[in-house]
């Protein structure tokens, strides 16, 4: 960690020998920090919190009346069903501009919808030691040796049932079930406690 915190302090001197004579006047004063906090403060750069959310959203259109499912993320495209208002459903992700939304429904099926039209559940400001797993419909979720994909499968876990959060890694999080067996589960079947 000294050593990247030295990096920084060598890189902040080099900006200043760099920038324009208003700037470069100003004395860079970089001294250790004890911590990570202590050196986004140092820098003058805004700590990112971890964050509890879910990637369960629900349907809301304004007039109440069902949403297309669409095949691509554009209204041309074809239409693969209806989602009846306030249905719940699975955030796999957004194209690029973040105007649609690929989703999973119940009962399996997935496509594209408008982002304007899905309601995000409240999102603490903290992840908790404790996480809920749960799914569409109500399945069992897999708990795996490894963080990917086709990783062996060590158990298996009913909707409901309450683990302890041990560290996120991409798309996956290391848990401990009641059981004591710990592993890894897709985000997407996390919620906040």
């Amino acid at each position: 960690m000294n050593r990247w915190i030295s990096w920084i302090g060598q890189w902040l001197g080099l900006m200043a020998i760099a920038a324009p004579a208003a700037i470069a006047a100003v004395p860079v004063e970089f001294t250790p920090a004890s911590s990570p906090t202590q050196l986004a403060k140092q820098l003058g750069v805004a700590q990112t919190a971890q964050t509890c959310g879910s990637s369960f959203r629900q349907v809301k259109t304004p007039d109440g009346r069902s949403l297309k499912l669409r095949s691509q993320p554009h209204t041309d495209a074809k239409i693969l069903g209806e989602i009846p208002n306030a249905t719940q459903v699975l955030f796999n992700l957004s194209n690029r501009d973040g105007n649609w939304a690929e989703v999973t429904i119940p009962g399996g099926k997935t496509g594209w919808v408008a982002t304007q039209f899905l309601v995000e559940h409240p999102i603490s400001t903290q992840v908790p030691a404790s996480l809920r797993i749960r799914t569409l419909d109500g399945g069992a979720v897999h708990v795996r040796a490894s963080p990917i994909p086709n990783a062996k499968v060590v158990s298996t876990l009913a909707t409901g049932t309450v683990v302890q959060f041990r560290q996120s890694i991409g798309y996956w999080t290391k848990i401990v079930a009641p059981h004591g067996i710990s592993g890894f589960v897709d985000n997407r079947f996390l919620v906040c406690t």
